[in-house]
């Protein structure tokens, strides 16, 4: 279901852009404010465009930074939460401090701030969404390396005089992929709501570029004189979250075996035995 809904919103943001005759910026006045019809399926907005159009657009600039915020959160976090798991000490509690500093800030507040230095954009957006989550992303691979930096072919690999480096980058991340992918996948749907939240309040996407947030903030004015503008805009909004956190599950429980039976196949590939049942056993 979760793979269903994902890819139905992926192939709205992808086919009606292209298939619709409709341009998504161009100022129509005469057609302002039309209800759904066969020549505008979803109606039109106060400009005169058509709302369909600016939605699928708009879908995918929301898809695309949120997938990029999301994707540099993951990165940064899992670098830096494997370093914190693996080394311990002065390194993990200072990075584990300073994202502790962030989460126990307002992600909201935190985002304005970034997205306001920055100066107005999508690209202020993504960064500030991206360091928003970062911590999220760190906490949970320095938990999965933690458990993960005792085991025997670790500790063979240090015993051969490998480096900090390559037993993170050979042995331990790649054990945590599978989870950080499947909570990756789950971000993103928050994401492309945090995005919109930030154009909503006019830090975001700038007209004319279609843009979720900024529709519905630009919609806010007609909710009695032209329902279809902001209900749609809403339902695009709220159907891309859900459709995310369904795909997320449906990944979570379906990479759930392979994340354990790959989590053993790995532990005893560089023994070159048959691995010890009791460390077999054991999970991220």
């Amino acid at each position: 279901m979760g793979t269903v809904c994902g890819l139905v919103v992926l192939l709205f943001v992808i086919v009606v852009p292209v298939v619709s005759p409709y341009d998504p910026t161009r100022l129509d006045a005469s057609n302002r404010l039309l209800a759904p019809s066969w020549s505008h399926w979803l109606g039109t907005d106060d400009l005169g465009r058509d709302v369909l159009v600016r939605l699928a657009e708009g879908g995918r600039l929301s898809l695309v930074c949120a997938i990029t915020a999301v994707a540099c959160a993951t990165a940064l976090g899992a670098v830096l939460g494997a370093l914190c798991g693996y080394l311990g000490g002065v390194v993990d509690a200072v990075l584990m401090r300073v994202a502790d500093a962030l989460q126990g800030f307002p992600q909201v507040l935190l985002a304005l701030l970034i997205a306001a230095s920055l100066g107005r954009g999508m690209t202020s957006a993504t960064a500030a969404t991206a360091v928003a989550y970062w911590p999220y992303f760190a906490k949970i691979t320095r938990g999965l390396v933690r458990q993960m930096r005792g085991a025997l072919y670790v500790q063979a690999a240090v015993a051969q005089g490998a480096g900090v480096l390559y037993v993170l980058r050979r042995h331990l991340l790649p054990q945590t992929a599978a989870a950080l992918f499947t909570q990756a996948t789950m971000a993103i749907g928050e994401a492309i709501i945090f995005i919109s939240g930030l154009s909503l309040l006019g830090l975001g996407a700038q007209e004319p570029t279609p843009e979720w947030g900024l529709i519905i903030a630009q919609s806010a004015g007609f909710v009695l004189q032209a329902w279809w503008y902001p209900t749609f805009a809403g339902l695009a909004l709220s159907l891309a979250a859900l459709s995310s956190n369904l795909l997320g599950d449906s990944l979570r429980e379906n990479l759930g075996l392979a994340l354990r039976s790959g989590f053993r196949r790995v532990r005893a590939r560089p023994l070159g035995k048959t691995p010890d049942p009791a460390v077999a056993d054991e999970t991220p």
